[in-house]
């Protein structure tokens, strides 16, 4: 079995931080709500927060699911519904913009 492992400069913790705070630079949303709402727009935005970790910074999906507060099969979900998106020319339009930003804004 191979084993992922992070691959960001630095700790946990802090890439969380920054990934909230980017999230919230980009919608104007709070903390509070980043992590807890069930609109359409935060779900959206956590879904691709959870493809950004899993598939740029290499966390497993145990780590995805503890900074939300998910169950494993919920975040492993959440990144296949991106990475089935990104994947597809006819759709990939909806989500890569907000996939390189985030990612972008995480590593600049």
């Amino acid at each position: 079995m191979k084993l992922r492992t992070k691959h960001f400069v630095g700790n946990e913790e802090e890439l969380s931080e920054r990934l909230i705070k980017s999230i919230s630079k980009f919608t104007g949303w709070d903390r509070d709500k980043i992590l807890n709402n069930s609109e359409h727009k935060t779900v959206f935005w956590r879904k691709i927060a959870c493809y950004v970790l899993m598939e740029k910074f290499h966390w497993t999906n145990q780590a995805v699911a503890d900074l939300f507060d998910y169950d494993v099969s919920n975040a492993w979900t959440q990144h296949q519904w991106v990475k089935k998106k990104a994947g597809n020319q006819e759709t990939a339009f909806e989500v890569v913009p907000y996939i390189n930003q985030l990612y972008h804004d995480l590593t600049l």
